[in-house]
Parts: C-alpha cells; sequence; structure tokens
C-alpha cells in the first residue's frame, strides 16, 4: 500500500519580529484569527495533525 501525504508550512514573513515587538494579549488574538483563516480557507479538505 502506498502512502502519500502533503507537508503544508506556510511562512509568515516577518511572524518572528511580529511576535517580539507586539505586546502578547494583541499578538496572541492576532495569531488566533490568522490560524483561523488559514484552517477555514482549507478548500482541498487536509487533514490538520499539528499547529
Amino acid at each position: 500500500m502506498k502512502n502519500e501525504g502533503l507537508i503544508f508550512i506556510p511562512d509568515i514573513s516577518g511572524f518572528s519580529k511580529f511576535v517580539t515587538e507586539t505586546e502578547i494579549d494583541h499578538s496572541r488574538l492576532i495569531i488566533q484569527e490568522l490560524l483561523e483563516i488559514l484552517i477555514n480557507a482549507n478548500d482541498l479538505g487536509l487533514e490538520i495533525s499539528e499547529i
């Protein structure tokens, strides 16, 4: 049986700088919203295994 998979690693330019320069309360909400947008845009029906 042949196993196939897809690894999707979004590259969020400036992410490290954003995290270190933004207050944690604000960055937590923004990152949560970004992840929700990425998950909801899953038109291919990919299974999420880890965030």
